[in-house]
């Protein structure tokens, strides 16, 4: 299916729903829907074939991470990028189905204090993959090399 196609069925799913759709949202639109946002779903790869198309799934997770540094605890499919950033019960959770996205998701709605733990923790660990903690660890393997 193309991109318009899939926009289209995400479009009529959410039909009647309490659902705002922000396709092609700006870098600016999206650092304010993060900061907004308590909770951040991510599906990119459910129910595909990894082996067959692995270009549908996020390989890094750059848009968690964005969404962890504003605070949203992270509700992520178990794969791909998703596994390295979100430590499952402590920054965020994982799930393979539908039914542990909405599991994971009543969890978090139901208990504010629960939510607030993991978004405190979510934020810190986005820190993991900032700027400073890329220097560092470039410093730590790129200095034993540069002794004068």
């Amino acid at each position: 299916a193309t991109l318009a196609d899939r926009r289209s069925t995400l479009a009529a799913g959410a039909a009647g729903l309490p659902v705002v759709l922000h396709p092609d949202a700006s870098g600016a639109e999206l650092g304010d829907l993060y900061a907004r946002a308590s909770i951040f779903w991510h599906a990119a790869g459910l129910g595909e074939d990894p082996e067959r198309h692995p270009d549908r799934y996020e390989h890094f997770g750059i848009t968690t991470v964005e969404a962890m540094s504003a605070g949203a605890v992270p509700v992520v499919i178990d794969a791909a990028g998703q596994v390295e950033i979100v430590e499952h019960g402590a920054t965020g959770y994982r799930f393979a189905g539908l039914d542990g996205l909405v599991t994971h998701t009543e969890r978090l709605i139901a208990d504010a204090a629960w939510r607030a733990t993991l978004s405190a923790a979510a934020e810190r660990r986005a820190q993991d993959f900032g700027w400073e903690a890329f220097t560092a660890a470039v410093h730590a393997e790129v200095d034993p090399f540069c002794q004068t």
